[in-house]
């Protein structure tokens, strides 16, 4: 399932992201985790991981930038 899948990334990413200390991606990604893991997939709840991804997206584009990958 899609959901699942989205789930288990999610959660190696929030692990990671605590690894090496950066908070807000790994905020963002338990937050993607928390909210696959309702399995809804209902309009209001998709909308709301469209939301999660575009800002973990938005967090590892800022820790690229802090690291100095382009």
């Amino acid at each position: 399932d899609s959901l699942e899948q989205l789930e288990r990334l999610a959660h190696k990413i929030h692990g990671s992201g605590a690894m090496f200390s950066f908070d807000e991606l790994s905020e963002r990604a338990s937050e993607i985790e928390r909210l696959a893991s309702t399995g809804r997939t209902d309009s209001k709840s998709l909308d709301r991981i469209d939301e999660a991804l575009r800002a973990l997206e938005v967090q590892v584009g800022k820790a690229a930038r802090e690291g100095g990958v382009e």
